[in-house]
C-alpha cells in the first residue's frame, strides 16, 4: 500500500546454509528509484555474496498501490456509467413520447420539434425556456414507468405555453396569476383535442369552471383567464393551483 512499505530487510533474509558464520553482502539493485509513496512497478534485483566468493540473486517486482484512490476512481467510474445508462434512457423516454404524440396530432410535428428536449437535475419535473425542454431525470423515469399519458401530457402542456407565447406575454401582470392562467388555458385546449396520447379527464371543479368562464368569455385565452381569476378568492385560487 502506497506509504505504508517498509524496508526491504523486512520482507527478505539472505542466509548460508552451509557456514552461518560467513560474513554475507548484500546489494539491492533498483532500490534507489523505488518510491514508496508513489504508486507503481518497480523491479528489484536482490544480490548476495560472501567472502569465499559464492554468489546468488533473486529478481523482484514490486507493486505500489492506493486502493483507496483506485476504489475511488472505481466508484466514480462506476458512477459515470450510470449517468450515462440514466441519460440515454431518459432522451430514449422523451424521442418515444414526442413521436407517439407526433403521429397522433400530425398538425404538430413541427412544434414539436422545435423544443430540444435536455435532461437536467436542476428541474423538479419537466419546464421549457422556450428553446429547450427540461426534463429531470429521476421524476421522468418513474412518470414513463407508472403513467405515459401523464408523460405525454405535460410534453403537451410545455409545448402550448411556448405555441401561444405565455413566457413572453406577462408584461406587468402579476406572476403567480399568469402562471395560473396560462396553466388552465393550455389544460383546457388539451381538455377539447380530446386525444388518446395526452387525454387526462378533468375533475368536476375544472369542468363547473369551465362551465362558469365560457359563459363570460368565448376564448379562454391565458389573458382572458388572468382578468377572470382577479376576481377569485385566495382559497379557490389555491384550490385551482392544486389541480
Amino acid at each position: 500500500e502506497v506509504g505504508e512499505m517498509k524496508g526491504i530487510n523486512n520482507y527478505y533474509s539472505v542466509s548460508d546454509n552451509y557456514d552461518a558464520s560467513k560474513d554475507i553482502k548484500v546489494k539491492v539493485k533498483n532500490i534507489d528509484k523505488l518510491n514508496k509513496n508513489k504508486t507503481g512497478t518497480y523491479k528489484l534485483v536482490i544480490k548476495a555474496w560472501d567472502t569465499s566468493g559464492n554468489t546468488a540473486s533473486k529478481k523482484l517486482t514490486v507493486i505500489i498501490k492506493d486502493t483507496k484512490k483506485e476504489q475511488e476512481e472505481k466508484q466514480k467510474e462506476e458512477e459515470r456509467k450510470k449517468e450515462e445508462e440514466t441519460l440515454a434512457i431518459c432522451e430514449d423516454i422523451l424521442k418515444n413520447s414526442r413521436n407517439e404524440m407526433a403521429v397522433a396530432m400530425r398538425f404538430l410535428q413541427s412544434a414539436f420539434g422545435a423544443l430540444k428536449p435536455i435532461i437536467s437535475g436542476e428541474t423538479g419535473a419537466m419546464g421549457t425556456d422556450g428553446k429547450l425542454l427540461y426534463a429531470a431525470p429521476g421524476w421522468l423515469i418513474e412518470i414513463f414507468m407508472k403513467d405515459r399519458v401523464r408523460l405525454n401530457h405535460m410534453y403537451l402542456h410545455e409545448v402550448l405555453h411556448c405555441l401561444f407565447c405565455h413566457l413572453w406575454s406577462r408584461k406587468d401582470r402579476d406572476q403567480r396569476i399568469w402562471d395560473l392562467a396560462a396553466d388552465i388555458a393550455v389544460e383546457n385546449i388539451m381538455d377539447d383535442l380530446y386525444e388518446k396520447a395526452v387525454y387526462i379527464r378533468p375533475n368536476s371543479l375544472r369542468r363547473e369552471k369551465y362551465r362558469q368562464w365560457k359563459e363570460q368569455q368565448n376564448v379562454l385565452t391565458a389573458e382572458a383567464l388572468y382578468y377572470l381569476l382577479t376576481s377569485c378568492e385566495e382559497d379557490e385560487i389555491v384550490h385551482l393551483e392544486q389541480e
